[in-house]
């Protein structure tokens, strides 16, 4: 049985690749590879996957890792309410189990 803070953590993972498939941040075309990028698609996999928690967990905060320290301070409004909600949500999960 999935928890209720399962759903919502999912909800929001679902809801933060859906907003940076809408809105993708502008890289530096300098920096090689684009790891946000291919974070975003990896996480968008595992949402269409219906993967365990672990694995989506993991991989969602693998993109805010990677969000946070790309040093994008101008992004869209829908980008940063969807990575704050995925932050809390991930809490939450955390403590529920």
């Amino acid at each position: 049985m999935t928890s209720e803070s399962e759903i919502e953590f999912r909800t929001a993972a679902a809801r933060l690749a859906q907003v940076m498939r809408h809105h993708p941040p502008a890289m530096d075309p300098q920096a090689g590879p684009e790891p946000l990028h291919e974070s975003i698609r990896h996480l968008a996999d595992l949402v269409d996957a219906n993967a365990e928690a672990d694995h989506l967990e993991n991989a969602a905060m693998a993109v805010i890792d990677i969000y946070d320290r790309s040093g994008l301070e101008n992004a869209d409004a829908a980008v940063v309410a969807a990575m704050e909600r995925l932050r809390e949500t991930a809490a939450e999960l955390d403590e529920s189990t």
